[in-house]
């Protein structure tokens, strides 16, 4: 029997081939606004997508152009995602592969047959679709993700599916994997809400770097080269074009890290700890290692319940800086571990400064009756 699909008086039919007769089965079909591929593998993983984030963000610091990454699928693999930065020339807004380098067949290689998506930047505008990218996706299989917005803590991510002859939009977030419950196991949350603060979560988070992103290294960014112009020596040298690429930008960033234009001091670092353990989990731990150490239950209790203040809490953490006995633990060195994250965060925000310059802010900060920092003022006589 052979089968073939036809259109008659707006009717949609199978057309049925039997040796003996042939006939038509009428076929009912749904309308939709939009076809949407779904895609059934295993999701990016987020330290991965985060490493990708990173790499956009560092090569537009020093490009200010775009950049490009391949990204792969191998159903043999547990994790079977994996991601390159091939040979590419940037010039601006635009960017390309390329495959006439004798490094981009040498480098394949080592990569699995199948590619399934793109990552690249718009710079500092916003993740829009250009017609290049459209055109690009529509015809290309996989996950295609498009960043801007590279100047802003906030990244803009545009996302688009194409699987066959079908493409659609779809949030960023889809296909990436999402980070912990942020949710206590104690918490009764219903599971309406639970999902929603967790796909919000998920949303930012896909648009946001990790606080050390700076300390990522890629040696195969060195693929990355940008034409810039040479400028004459003299009235008889012409101006002619020369390369920049990303192996001078490796070299800079561990002389000179970024570090903002702002003044702050270890005061603000300080109390910027005392506020991310009231409301970060990850940074909780810090004081519940040293209570569960201590066997301090009360105050265990009271963080536990927001009932610990910020003038306990600054004395809880001092007293922790100056037990030699509880650093030396497991539970110890973990913690400590933890304050290290936070202070190469403070170090991404501007403000680089160390564990002994952290204890000297939470010495001297002080905060009044109702929790707000007392701030020091000026007492000298304006006359």
């Amino acid at each position: 029997m052979i089968e073939e699909t036809i259109i008659s008086d707006n009717k949609l039919y199978k057309k049925l081939d039997f040796p003996l007769f042939t006939t038509y089965q009428e076929l009912s079909a749904v309308e939709h606004e939009e076809l949407v591929p779904v895609f059934k593998g295993k999701p990016i993983p987020r330290q991965m997508w985060k490493k990708i984030l990173s790499f956009m963000k560092q090569s537009y610091d020093h490009f200010k152009s775009e950049t490009l990454v391949f990204l792969f699928y191998d159903e043999s693999k547990d994790q079977p995602w994996s991601w390159w930065i091939p040979p590419q020339e940037t010039m601006g807004m635009t960017v390309k592969s390329s495959p006439d380098d004798p490094e981009y067949a040498k480098q394949r290689a080592d990569y699995p047959d199948t590619m399934f998506g793109t990552v690249h930047h718009h710079c500092s505008t916003s993740a829009f679709q250009s017609g290049t990218d459209e055109a690009d996706e529509v015809n290309r299989e996989g996950i295609h993700f498009t960043v801007g917005n590279l100047n802003t803590a906030a990244f803009d991510i545009h996302c688009r599916i194409t699987i066959g002859s079908c493409h659609s939009d779809i949030p960023a977030g889809t296909y990436i994997a999402q980070a912990a419950d942020p949710f206590k196991k104690t918490a009764k949350v219903p599971d309406n809400i639970r999902k929603q603060v967790r796909d919000h979560l998920h949303n930012l988070d896909v648009a946001a770097l990790n606080d050390n992103y700076m300390e990522d290294e890629f040696p195969d960014a060195e693929n990355v080269s940008k034409k810039v112009y040479t400028p004459p020596v003299n009235k008889y040298t012409q101006p002619g074009l020369g390369w920049n690429n990303y192996e001078d930008y490796n070299v800079s960033k561990k002389n000179n890290p970024t570090i903002l234009d702002e003044e702050a001091s270890s005061e603000d670092a300080a109390e910027d700890l005392v506020d991310t353990i009231l409301s970060d989990y990850e940074y909780e731990n810090i004081l519940i290692n040293y209570y569960t150490f201590r066997n301090n239950v009360e105050n265990n209790r009271k963080l536990y319940t927001a009932e610990l203040d910020s003038t306990e809490i600054v004395q809880d953490l001092l007293q922790l800086f100056g037990d030699e006995e509880f650093q030396v633990t497991r539970e110890g060195k973990e913690t400590l571990d933890t304050v290290n994250k936070f202070i190469r965060q403070q170090k991404n925000y501007g403000l680089d400064i160390t564990v002994e310059e952290l204890i000297h802010g939470l010495s001297t900060l002080q905060y009044d009756e109702d929790g707000e920092r007392v701030q020091p003022v000026d007492t000298k006589d304006v006359l």
